[in-house]
């Protein structure tokens, strides 16, 4: 099975901490992309990476070149931003090797603790097309998700959402190819987890999850250094 990693990011909101790609920050002596790939590939089921990579993205390249052979883990570069969504259909259009359907996709940004094969497990015996893991809303930078019971489907999703039951994304999803169809170049996987929960036919599965955090500010990249030892 393939895994992509989203690792367009310029950072912005955690600069100065950064003026590179907001994947290569250093946590405990690696990149938070070296641990992103090295717990998916550690979690069983993975057999290739993609990064999906987009500001400086030779950067990105060139360190992934120099820590991983080309047969696990490859770099694509977006020529212009393209959203979270249209980076996927993108590499889905233009990849000479198939992607796998289903495939797993995780944020670049975070830092991720939980059953990656629990998920994949869901997500197989369910009728789901998107199965996210997701966690107890804490962030109101993120788009809110109204699940009666997990793991099970999502029901409403939006910003505004609050109050029991309410969960955000841990930045991990299993994706089948009918979902991806639905991807746009330019779009954000955000607009097309909603609009597949619109539709009200239970496309869209949440699936709890331990931990996850986003180092996309200052405050929580410092907390996640002293987690991971600097």
């Amino acid at each position: 099975m393939d895994a992509v990693v989203l690792a367009g990011g310029q950072g912005r909101r955690i600069r100065p901490v950064t003026q590179g790609p907001k994947c290569l920050l250093p946590i405990g002596g690696a990149a938070v992309l070296d641990h992103v790939i090295g717990w998916l590939c550690a979690g069983g089921g993975i057999d290739r990476v993609w990064v999906a990579a987009g500001y400086q993205g030779d950067r990105v390249r060139q360190h992934v070149a120099a820590r991983y052979p080309a047969s696990q883990v490859r770099v694509e570069v977006e020529p212009e931003p393209a959203g979270t969504g249209g980076a996927l259909a993108r590499l889905r259009g233009s990849s000479s090797d198939p992607l796998s359907d289903p495939l797993v996709v995780a944020n670049g940004d975070t830092m991720l603790v939980g059953d990656l094969a629990g998920l994949l497990r869901c997500h197989g015996s369910s009728a789901a097309w998107v199965t996210t893991a997701v966690i107890p809303r804490g962030r109101r930078d993120a788009d809110g998700m109204a699940v009666p019971a997990l793991p099970g489907p999502v029901r409403r999703m939006g910003r505004g959402l609050s109050g029991p039951g309410t969960v955000v994304s841990a930045g991990l999803s299993v994706m089948s190819g009918a979902a991806l169809d639905r991807a746009t170049c330019p779009g954000s996987l955000e607009g097309l987890l909603a609009s597949l929960v619109a539709e009200c036919r239970g496309w869209v599965w949440a699936y709890p999850w331990q931990a996850a955090v986003d180092v996309g500010t200052p405050a929580r990249y410092r907390a996640a250094a002293v987690q991971h030892g600097g």
